[in-house]
C-alpha cells in the first residue's frame, strides 16, 4: 500500500504544483516516514501542502518522539513551510 500511496502523493502534488492548490491530506496518525519524505520533498519542490491530523494521535507521537529523543514525522513535514 505504501508504494500506492507514494505514487498517488507524488503524481497529486505534480498535478496542483503549477495551480498553486494545496493538496490536502487528511489522516488519522502519521507515522510512515517514506511518506514524510515524499510530502517533503514536493513541498521543497514548491508544492503547497496542508496535513490535517487527530489532535490527540499528533500530541502522542510528539510525546513519543520527545521520549526517544529522535525527531517526529510532523517535525520533517512541517520544517518545509
Amino acid at each position: 500500500m505504501e508504494r500506492i500511496d507514494i505514487a498517488e502523493l507524488q503524481a497529486a502534488a505534480k498535478r496542483l504544483h503549477g495551480l498553486r492548490v494545496p493538496l490536502n491530506i487528511a489522516m488519522y496518525a502519521f507515522t510512515d516516514r517514506a511518506i514524510a519524505q515524499v510530502l517533503v520533498a514536493d513541498a521543497d519542490a514548491g508544492a503547497v501542502i496542508r496535513v490535517y491530523r487527530d489532535g490527540e494521535q499528533y500530541e502522542a507521537e510528539e510525546r513519543d518522539a520527545e521520549r526517544y529523543r529522535r525527531a517526529s514525522v510532523a517535525f520533517n513535514v512541517s520544517r518545509a513551510q
